[in-house]
């Protein structure tokens, strides 16, 4: 079922994935979810062919990621169980805001 023209905040990893799952045009990431998230949305990780250091200090992850499916790479190792695919993503383009992650459905009616 698809939400397009609703807006929605959540705190928890599942809630995330209901949102996600169920394309919400705007998902507010806020909590301590969203704390880790915004601590862990301009680290970097990746440079010039060389793998990831292990505290990915080589570069951001947007220049490493195109179309705005970097979030994935943010949320995962963050999440327990995490179910959701960078294919869940695709439509969504992430914004840092402050202490939140503020994803915006591309087809959204807000």
């Amino acid at each position: 079922m698809s939400h397009l023209n609703e807006k929605i905040s959540v705190n928890h990893h599942r809630d995330l994935e209901r949102a996600v799952i169920n394309e919400y045009g705007q998902i507010t990431i806020e909590g301590d979810l969203g704390k880790k998230a915004a601590a862990n949305y301009d680290k970097k990780f990746y440079e010039g062919g060389v793998t990831a250091t292990e505290d990915w200090t080589n570069t951001s992850t947007s220049d490493v990621i195109d179309d705005h499916q970097n979030i994935f790479f943010i949320l995962m190792p963050l999440i327990p169980g995490f179910n959701l695919t960078r294919n869940n993503f695709r439509e969504y383009v992430d914004t840092k805001e402050g202490d939140t992650i503020v994803l915006t459905h591309k087809r959204n009616e807000l």
